[in-house]
């Protein structure tokens, strides 16, 4: 653990107030008074004192343990005068129930008397993580809910960290003064820092300050600015990169605190000085909501678990709230704190966050003046969210024959805030009301009498059947009343249906028409639905609709039916329909015919699958990989993904450049020299070389083994010279040779090699299998190059670029029958076996197969010929 040194150090203090972060806030500043009274609900609030000598509670956050823990900016008495009564009552960061009782305190002490834990945030390894947000501690703290307490510096000096929020298995904070960055911290300890980079304007104006993951995982914060400047919300990525910024205001509006709305895909923002809310989308960037806050001052904000957002309002001593799926033009709810009456009058709400209990929790800041005593006691409050309920639409329900009962109707009712719902009252809560009440009736009744309790986390929900039978003809309706203790008091849900006298009688010639697969927003052929009346009476329909859960996916083409009588005896009219499916996936719909039959209607299940269209198959993805070449003076040209590590370009060198190969990672490279000089490159290791060593003939080639940790060299008689772990598997170095060796490649295993003669004899040794050779072939040009292949086979190369395959190794082209400007000198393969690459004298490329063509120095000028290549293993 890195920990700051305890003692004095200034303390910080900025002129704008607050930021939100994660459900936990900041407080620096002036604290204003409140302003006048405000009309709204206050007896929701209750306060709870955190009873700690000098405590000014600011960060809140809920905890994994079913606690709310408190970042408390509070003077460690250790360094006031008079001392507190109580000398290791220097507590900083508190833990309490949540029936309001402190059960814990935990001692910070970077900085000494000025820690100032400000912002608080749950971590990804279920601790509690905290900003030390003044100069002299400048670190952020963690402790466990079982209140073990580090502390970390590795922060630039004076970077007065603020809010903090957690995303991408990390802790992200925001550098609270004017070109301050936005840090992160891992579960380790482990700081770095990201600048702010704004396009056109000078991002040293800014100062970071409340910061919030948001719903599409990325860092958004709020930048804060004088008043002549504008203003932004900034959005970073987890890699650190700044990916937008959005303007705000073009002045400043002393934007503070920050919260998401995953259900609106957008984030919210408060503007303390401009009075306002505002929301942002997450995916168009664009501003698109701001809600008025009269001249509360709204800081740290909020989503309850009832989908309001709640928000602090300093000046007011209010929590502020509004719906933000039907924004007012301006907040009208507005819950004042009872700090007057408590407390003192200069302790405003400062930090908020949905507590465990599902209620809101706030802190109450109070009026800390340096250099003076410790503040006096303040508190936590908690707002009580009331109970509140939600009903699912109910539908008039049509028309019935009289004394004849018609479908019944589904109502659900769902507890929305953070009490218990409870119904309760005549029929449980549940009555018919109203002209034709008796037509009504209510029956498999879950709700009646219930109580739908808020910790149930599968947002409790009960259900009801309402069904309509008339008494009589005409129009019918009643009211269903709804007792319960929401706070919006009694429910009354009107009723409606229409009575009729039944005549003749209704036969479908289907009961449900399935339409199969169709591509989205492409129309099917039509199919028929066909009512007959077998009745001795005359049938009238009323009318024949389309519902249910995708109506507008199927569509009524022709109708004869809506409005016709339908004759006695046999009698018919027809509706005939198409399928238009919106999107992919199953679509379905009920087709309607209300009509005189005793029932009232008749009803045909209508299905269809949207099928999406066969996916245009993407572009081929361009070849990934590169290669190297390397000329006589070991200068070196990369290609493709092929990394520059370095050359023997501008040293003199006692021998020509003949060998190289890659190292196993594509992050190195080794040269050899034809006397066996060796140089290493990027992670390419030293083993050894024969460039003190007196050869009987030259070195021509080299090659790696698959670890990167030895290598071979083999020298035209034949010769082998290993290092590192390249073991010694044989060689011709006592043969007498037609011709003299001029290439080699290792197995993939890394125990056997081949040897190629410049007549495409070829020697194996160690597991290296013989698969053909053409040492018994007239030659139009010599072999001047090898290159293995998967499962043992090989390629040679001649001069000409003429290709000879054996093995397990394919014929993917040559050069045989092309003139060139200069002779091959080298070639390589790709690591599936099924590409390759060879290189002339002057650097130019001729691919085949699955090798990408990356570039090369055909048209450049060179100071040495090209002659040697090696390809990246990263190649498939």
């Amino acid at each position: 653990m890195a920990r700051a040194k305890s003692g004095a150090g200034p303390r910080a203090r900025m002129l704008v107030v607050l930021a939100m972060v994660s459900g936990s806030l900041i407080m620096r500043g002036i604290v204003p008074q409140p302003a006048g009274a405000l009309a709204g609900p206050g007896a929701a609030i209750t306060e709870f004192p955190v009873n700690i000598f000098g405590s000014d509670p600011l960060g809140i956050a809920a905890g994994p343990d079913g606690n709310l823990w408190i970042a408390d900016s509070n003077d460690n008495p250790q360094f006031v005068n008079p001392p507190s009564p109580d000398v290791n009552d220097h507590r900083k960061v508190e833990k309490m129930s949540t029936s309001g009782v402190v059960v814990a305190g935990y001692s910070v002490i970077a900085g000494g008397c000025c820690a100032d834990p400000s912002s608080m945030a749950v971590g990804p390894d279920g601790a509690m993580w905290f900003t030390e947000s003044t100069s002299g501690a400048n670190s952020i703290g963690r402790v466990t809910t079982g209140g073990i307490v580090s502390e970390f510096s590795g922060l630039s000096a004076a970077s007065q960290p603020t809010a903090i929020t957690s995303a991408g298995g990390a802790l992200w904070f925001t550098e609270s003064h004017a070109g301050g960055k936005i840090g992160r911290i891992t579960t380790g300890g482990s700081v770095s820092e990201y600048p702010v980079t704004l396009t056109g304007v000078t991002s040293t104006a800014f100062v970071p300050y409340g910061i919030t993951t948001g719903p599409d995982g990325n860092l958004w914060f709020t930048l804060q600015s004088s008043d002549t400047t504008p203003t932004y919300v900034g959005v970073m990525g987890t890699n650190g990169a700044m990916l937008a910024q959005i303007r705000v205001s073009n002045t400043g509006v002393g934007l503070a605190g920050i919260t998401p709305d995953a259900a609106n895909n957008a984030v919210w923002f408060t503007e303390q000085s401009g009075h306002a809310i505002g929301k942002i989308d997450v995916t168009t960037k664009a501003i698109t909501t701001v809600v008025g806050d009269g001249l509360g001052g709204p800081t740290s904000i909020a989503k309850g678990p009832d989908g309001f957002l709640y928000f602090v309002e300093t000046l007011n001593s209010s929590i502020g709230r509004f719906d933000p799926a039907s924004p007012p033009a301006s907040v009208s709810t507005h819950f004042l704190t009872p700090t007057s009456g408590a407390f003192s009058s200069g302790a405003p709400p400062t930090g908020i966050t949905v507590g465990p209990d599902g209620n809101i929790w706030f802190t109450e800041n109070s009026p800390k003046v340096e250099g003076q005593s410790p503040s006096r006691i303040h508190a936590v409050g908690r707002l009580v969210l009331p109970a509140t309920v939600a009903f699912g639409g109910l539908n008039d329900f049509g028309t019935a024959a009289v004394n004849t009962n018609g479908s019944a109707q589904h109502l659900a009712a769902t507890s929305m805030g953070a009490a218990d719902l409870v119904f309760s009252g005549a029929g449980g809560g549940f009555t018919l009301t109203g002209p034709n009440a008796g037509d009504f009736s209510i029956s498999a009744n879950g709700c009646a009498s219930a109580r739908l309790q808020n910790a149930d986390p599968a947002s409790p929900t009960c259900s009801l059947d309402v069904t309509f039978r008339p008494s009589a003809a005409g129009a019918r309706t009643a009211t269903l009343h709804v007792t319960s203790n929401a706070a919006a008091g009694a429910v009354d849900i009107p009723l409606a249906g229409t009575g009729f006298g039944s005549s003749g009688a209704a036969s479908l010639n289907t009961a449900s028409i399935a339409f199969g697969p169709q591509t989205p927003n492409t129309t099917s052929g039509p199919q028929t639905v066909t009512l007959t009346n077998p009745a001795g009476t005359p049938l009238s329909v009323s009318a024949v609709s389309v519902g249910g859960a995708n109506p507008g996916d199927f569509t009524k083409i022709a109708d004869t039916c809506s409005g016709a009588t339908v004759a006695a005896g046999g009698g018919t009219c027809s509706v005939w329909l198409t399928f238009t499916p919106t999107s992919p996936g199953a679509r379905s719909a009920t087709l309607t015919f209300n009509d005189s039959a005793p029932e009232g209607h008749q009803d045909v299940a209508l299905t269809g699958t949207g099928q999406p269209a066969p996916a245009t198959p993407p572009p081929p993805a361009p070849p990934a990989g590169g290669y190297w070449l390397s000329a006589t003076d070991g200068g070196i040209f990369n290609f493709g993904n092929a990394g520059f590590f370095g050359s023997t370009g501008a040293i003199k060198l006692n021998k020509p450049i003949v060998g190289m190969a890659a190292t196993p990672s594509g992050r190195g490279y080794w040269l050899v020299a034809s006397d066996g000089g060796i140089f290493t490159f990027g992670d390419a290791t030293f083993f050894g070389s024969t460039g003190a060593i007196r050869l009987n003939s030259p070195i021509v080639g080299m090659a790696a083994t698959p670890s990167g940790q030895g290598y071979w060299l083999v020298a035209t008689d034949g010769g082998i010279f290993n290092f590192g772990d390249a073991p010694f598997a044989g060689s011709t170095g006592a043969i007498k040779l037609n011709k003299p060796i001029v290439a080699m490649a290792s197995t993939k295993s890394g125990a056997g090699y081949w040897l190629s003669a410049s007549d495409g004899g070829i020697f194996n040794f160690g597991d290296a299998p013989f698969a053909g050779s053409t040492g018994s072939i007239n030659l139009n040009k010599p072999i001047v190059a090898m290159a293995a292949a998967p499962g043992g086979g090989y390629w040679l190369v001649a001069t000409d670029g003429g290709i000879f395959n054996f093995g397990t190794a394919g014929f993917l082209g040559s050069t045989g029958a092309i003139h060139l400007n200069s002779p091959i000198v080298g070639m390589a393969a790709t690591g599936d076996g099924a590409g390759y690459w060879l290189v002339a004298a002057d650097g130019g490329i001729f691919n085949f197969g699955t090798a990408g063509f990356f570039g090369s120095t055909g048209a450049i000028h060179l100071n040495k010929p090209i002659v040697v290549m090696a390809s990246t293993p990263s190649q498939p």
